[in-house]
């Protein structure tokens, strides 16, 4: 009976948040797929589970994730943990234009690439960062917005925890920008960010002017960032 129980006779029975929503569910408690879960307006499609026994023999239940939806989430996770759950073996790929979506900015640009993050781990509380190791890439990276088209090439940010703090480190290039910089987050919400913004040749008029509004250019050519703030 413990073996074979169906999965659709179980998760109902979870103390589930009510803003979750489980549709299509097949398989067992071991091993199963969710045709559809809905989240707070989000909608992920094809999730599937796998539930090692072994990993409940050692006291440590670590559910293994793999999201297999190629409009919105691509990939694997594995969350381990009862008191502090922990990520590990992250590898999720999404459409950038997807994302945008998720987070509902008030930004008047389209998006354009794939974004691929890969974590080794990620371990947090509400209030600190206790570890993290990982990087979240940005191939193909374009915007399109009313003051023209924007080719950012390849855009790289490596991701680590230092002293509580989330630590981003951003490089990307192109030849009509290049960013880098290095951001903070402390949570819950307070970040800061410090970075240069160069501008190429193949940069639009209308955004190279829109540039001046941002910062002084030092000699180089380069645009002083300095934001801090709460999210």
């Amino acid at each position: 009976l413990l073996a074979q129980c169906p999965a659709e006779r179980v998760l109902p029975r979870l103390p589930l948040p009510p803003e979750l929503k489980l549709s299509g569910v097949s398989g067992s408690i071991w091993q199963g797929e969710v045709a559809r879960i809905d989240w707070r307006g989000t909608t992920l499609r094809k999730v599937s589970w796998r539930l090692p026994i072994s990993s409940l023999l050692l006291v440590s239940p670590a559910l293994q994730l793999t999201f297999k939806d190629p409009g919105t989430l691509l990939g694997r996770a594995e969350v381990s943990g009862l008191r502090q759950p922990q990520l590990s073996d992250v590898s999720l790929q999404a459409p950038a234009d997807w994302i945008m979506a998720q987070a509902k900015l008030p930004l008047p640009v389209t998006v354009s690439g794939k974004i691929q993050l890969e974590l080794d781990q990620l371990q947090i509380t509400p209030t600190r960062c206790e570890a993290l190791q990982g990087t979240l890439q940005w191939s193909g990276a374009g915007m399109d917005s009313q003051f023209g088209s924007l080719r950012l090439g390849r855009a790289k940010a490596d991701l680590s925890c230092a002293k509580g703090k989330l630590v981003v480190k951003l490089k990307q290039g192109s030849e009509q920008l290049q960013v880098e910089g290095r951001g903070e987050l402390s949570l819950p919400n307070t970040y800061s960010f410090q970075g240069t913004l160069t501008p190429g040749q193949g940069l639009p008029d209308s955004m190279a002017q829109g540039l001046n509004f941002i910062g002084q250019r030092d000699s180089q050519g380069r645009v002083r960032l300095d934001y801090a703030g709460r999210i």
